[in-house]
This record gives C-alpha cells, sequence and structure tokens, in this order.
C-alpha cells in the first residue's frame, strides 16, 4: 500500500491533540495504527514552557512571574533557582544539558530572568 493511500493514522481524539500540540502523526514501519510515532515540530513559546512547568501561563501572569523572579543572579544557574521545584529544575537543566527540544526557549527565559 502506498503512503498516500493509507487512511488517516489515528483517532479523532489522537488528531485533536496532535492539532492542539503541534505535532505530526505518522505511521510507525510497519504501517500499524498502534504503533504511532509523533515527531514535534513546533517552535515552543513562554506560554507553551510555562505550560509544561505547570506555571499560570498568561501573558500578564508570565510577566509577573518574571518580574518577581528578575532580576536572577549571574552566579546562580537557572535550573538552581530557589523558586523551581525539584521537577522544574530537573525539566530545565535537562533541556540545556541536552541542548533538546526546549533548550531554545528556556535560555530567552534564563535571559528575561536576568535583565
Amino acid at each position: 500500500m502506498s503512503p498516500s493511500a493509507l487512511p488517516p493514522p489515528t483517532s479523532a481524539a489522537a488528531a485533536d491533540n496532535a492539532r492542539n500540540t503541534g505535532r505530526t502523526l505518522r505511521y510507525g514501519s510497519d504501517n500499524d495504527l498502534t504503533d504511532l510515532h509523533a515527531m514535534d515540530l513546533s517552535s515552543h513559546t513562554f506560554h507553551s514552557l510555562f505550560d509544561q512547568l505547570g506555571l499560570p501561563s498568561s501573558e500578564s501572569e508570565i510577566q509577573r512571574f518574571i518580574a518577581e523572579h528578575r532580576p536572577l543572579s549571574d552566579t546562580v544557574a537557572l535550573a538552581d533557582a530557589s523558586f523551581w521545584t525539584p521537577a522544574q529544575s530537573q525539566f530545565l537543566r535537562e533541556e540545556i544539558r541536552e541542548d533538546a527540544d526546549w533548550a531554545e526557549v528556556v535560555d530567552q527565559l534564563n535571559l528575561a530572568l536576568r535583565a
């Protein structure tokens, strides 16, 4: 079966989730619908980073968070700041260390907190 002849790769709920998260769903190597792989093609924003961290993520709440925690000392690594939970700190540390998917927006947050 050619790729263009394949049926939609997912359920309506999974398709909605993919649309809402900016992800593109693909069939697994055996074209089994239960073996789906997702590739994140999105560019993360402060809004999505704050969501990922479990923090309020409206524009005003992000501005308030930055204002309350600025300026972060140059001697303190972003992930070591006292206002993060252990899970948030671990996430930030891993994303920067691995230059992972979220690294760019984490760097932007780092800069915003030091300005």
